[in-house]
């Protein structure tokens, strides 16, 4: 007979599911450490979550959208984890219809979630980015057609920008963004496709070794 883990099935949030969504386009798998907290990497990317359900065991995903997929065939399901796979299902009436057996993937199909230390830097510049302002520059992405995003400091103002490092000629685009510049000049620069942002305003803070964007209403 197979074992489960928690008393009861736990049920995953529709914001902890947006937020898998999320890392599913930063990374394919994920490993997921007993506990509250969600993170995920690339070499140019790291993101975290803190999310309401605790996850009772370390567990591996290899596949991040395909196991979304597999909650996304039931209208609310229940999970419940084994020592080396997780059950899916679905009642009705008390009884269960359907279920789907999803089994973990091994340490060594999926290691690049492993949390990564983040060093504190004393000097930043700090700024907000609201939902409205992130939708006009996405759309100016596509508008010049331009690969990147830029966050300029010239001191005093900050804006976010398009950008080609590559061809600095053509089109561009500029919004300026309200900041606290301390003086500092700064340029940075991330490809497109790699700022994966949810819906919402952000905080955030440019420093020397990167730039962090934290969620208003999300702990991400």
């Amino acid at each position: 007979m197979d074992t489960y883990l928690l008393e009861n099935p736990m049920k995953i949030s529709p914001e902890t599911i947006s937020i898998l969504a999320n890392f599913a386009t930063i990374h394919e798998g994920l490993r997921i450490q007993p506990g509250h907290v969600l993170h995920t990497r690339t070499e140019a990317i790291f993101a975290e979550a803190i999310v309401p359900e605790e996850f009772p065991s370390e567990i591996g995903i290899n596949d991040l959208s395909r196991f979304l997929s597999a909650l996304d065939l039931f209208k609310s399901p229940d999970v419940d984890f084994g020592p080396d796979k997780m059950r899916i299902t679905e009642t009705a009436d008390g009884v269960n219809r359907a279920e789907v057996i999803w089994a973990y993937a091994g340490e060594e199909l999926v290691t690049l979630s492993m949390r990564r230390k983040i060093i504190e830097q004393k000097v930043f510049i700090p700024f907000t980015l609201s939902q409205d302002e992130w939708m006009k520059v996405k759309k100016a992405v596509a508008v010049v057609q331009k690969p990147e995003i830029k966050i300029t400091s010239d001191g005093s103002e900050v804006f976010m920008g398009t950008e080609d490092h590559k061809d600095q000629q053509g089109h561009s685009y500029a919004l300026q963004l309200t900041a606290e510049p301390n003086g500092i000049k700064c340029k940075q620069l991330f490809f497109f496709k790699t700022l994966l942002l949810l819906k919402g305003d952000y905080t955030g803070k440019i420093t020397e070794l990167f730039t962090e964007f934290k969620h208003q209403s999300l702990a991400l």
